[in-house]
C-alpha cells in the first residue's frame, strides 16, 4: 500500500489487487460496503486524516474510492477549510457563466447554419473552450 501525501490539504492512496488479496480483501468489497471492507476503510479513513492533520471542526473530507481495472485500488482525498470551500464555489460560479455565455443560442445557431468541415470545427471549438472552463474550476489556486 502506498500513500502519498500530495500536499498539505490531499492525499492519494493506492493498494495494488495483490495486496488486496494478502488481507483478504477486493476491490469490490471496498467499492461495495461489505462488512470486512469496511473495517479496512475505516483504518484507512483514519490514517488519512492523521496525514492531513484533519480538524473536524473546522475543515471538511472530502474522499473518493475508485477501482482500477487491473484490480487496483485508490482512495484521493482532500481536506478543505470554509475559504477553500468559498473559492471553489466561485471557480465553478465563473465557470458556469462562462459556459452559459459559450453556449448562446446565436453561438448554437451560428454553428448549426455552417456545413461540413466548418460545422466540425466551429463544434470542436465551442467543446475545447468549455474543457478549458471546467478544466479552471478544477485547477487549485496558489495562495
Amino acid at each position: 500500500m502506498i500513500i502519498v501525501k500530495m500536499n498539505d490539504s490531499s492525499v492519494e492512496c493506492s493498494i495494488a489487487a495483490s495486496e488486496l488479496k494478502e488481507i483478504g480483501l477486493t476491490p469490490e468489497a471496498l467499492m461495495n460496503g461489505e462488512k470486512n471492507g469496511i473495517v479496512f476503510l475505516d483504518q484507512m479513513n483514519q490514517e488519512i486524516r492523521e496525514q492531513l492533520g484533519y480538524n473536524p471542526d473546522r475543515e471538511v473530507l472530502l474522499m473518493s474510492r475508485n477501482m482500477a481495472p487491473d484490480g487496483s485500488f485508490h482512495i484521493y482525498a482532500i481536506k478543505m477549510t470554509n475559504e477553500d470551500i468559498q473559492a471553489a464555489g466561485e471557480r465553478i460560479r465563473e465557470a458556469a457563466y462562462s459556459m452559459l455565455e459559450k453556449v448562446s443560442q446565436d453561438k448554437l445557431n451560428a454553428i448549426t447554419s455552417l456545413s461540413g468541415k466548418a460545422k466540425g470545427e466551429a463544434l470542436g471549438k465551442l467543446f475545447s473552450e468549455i474543457s478549458e472552463d471546467v478544466n479552471r474550476v478544477y485547477t487549485r489556486e496558489q495562495h
